[in-house]
């Protein structure tokens, strides 16, 4: 097995409680050879100096301070930088499992994939587990190429997460930069991670789970706000572009995609703590994309008691019995 070199990437950016154990999970790893690119882009907290401190006592590491850009320019700094034949992305709130770029590193080297895609937990903000993700080995093989992965990412069996993967950079690198996502703020990964996979000619698949998502109620993910809520529509449509462009055996498919990001979508809208016509617009789009798609029966439990909630105009109600539980419980 070759031992290649790993770059991974980690923008950072007010994670002062969580980036110590996300860069300890990077030195734990088993496997050795990997740099670790941190960009602090912009950090008001102690994020910038918890960068520093890692820097001066690991070699392998390397900080980068810029002035508040978005995550997507951090993002391909790092890969501008890196020096990897593959290439990672850890969000700085997560957790990488102490094995995942020795299974990673494996898997491509043997099989000379250009991606490796992983199962993975999600956690709370005290790092417990709460549930796992999944599988996403159940419907693709061990060595499985991009259009079959496409049709798991569309059926929403994989999720539009740039992280679940080990990129070769290479496939990046020969064909650019993908510059026209830096606008976006937020969702980027949602129209990055599919142009990705196209240009994969083939991608390793493992059912271990080697990856902790942490969920906590002030990340980005999970505050509503009208640009969030544009970029995500946006995502939306690029992807229902890339698809109809490019793929067209997976068309069929598109309906339940588009059923999950617009419920997605609508809760996003309600979040929103002011409405404004704007959002009021896009929220009676999705709920009649909600109202008119016929593929209940595939959504998750979750999604079917939002799908739901939404149809029977209780959506905003419930909404807001849970914020208030969350606030008594704080």
């Amino acid at each position: 097995m070759n031992e290649e070199l790993i770059s991974i990437v980690v923008p950072v950016y007010n994670v002062e409680d969580y980036l110590g154990e996300a860069l300890d999970s990077l030195i734990n790893q088993t496997y050795k050879n990997i740099e670790v690119i941190i960009v602090d882009d912009g950090s008001t907290d102690d994020s910038g100096e918890i960068a520093d401190t890692y820097a001066k006592k690991n070699s392998n590491f390397r900080v980068y301070h810029f002035p508040n850009q978005g995550v997507a320019k951090a993002r391909n700094f790092g890969l501008k930088v890196s020096n990897g034949k593959y290439l990672f992305f850890l969000d700085p709130d997560d957790v990488a499992g102490e094995q995942l770029f020795e299974i990673a590193n494996a898997n491509m080297s043997k099989n000379d994939t250009d991606l490796f895609l992983m199962n993975f937990k999600f956690i709370n903000e005290d790092g417990k587990v709460q549930r796992k993700n999944r599988d996403v080995s159940v419907n693709l093989d061990s060595i499985a190429s991009s259009e079959q992965l496409m049709r798991e990412f569309v059926l929403d069996n994989v999720g539009s997460f740039i992280w679940q993967f080990v990129i070769k950079k290479s496939i990046l690198i020969n064909n650019g930069f993908f510059h026209e996502f830096e606008n976006m703020k937020y969702y980027e990964d949602v129209v990055w991670l599919p142009k990705t996979i196209q240009l994969a000619n083939s991608i390793s698949v493992s059912n271990r789970y080697l990856y902790s998502y942490r969920q906590r109620e002030g990340s980005s993910v999970h505050t509503a706000t009208m640009q969030s809520i544009e970029d995500r529509q946006n995502g939306i449509k690029q992807l229902n572009e890339l698809i109809l462009r490019d793929y067209p055996s997976l068309v069929k498919y598109l309906e339940k995609w588009n059923l999950v990001t617009s419920i997605h979508l609508y809760a996003m809208c309600i979040q929103l703590k002011r409405q404004n016509e704007k959002s009021r617009i896009i929220l009676r789009r999705a709920k009649k994309e909600i109202s008119t798609n016929k593929n209940f029966r595939y959504l998750t439990s979750s999604d079917k008691m939002k799908y739901l909630f939404i149809k029977s105009g209780l959506f905003r109600t419930i909404s807001k019995i849970n914020r208030i539980k969350r606030l008594i419980l704080k």
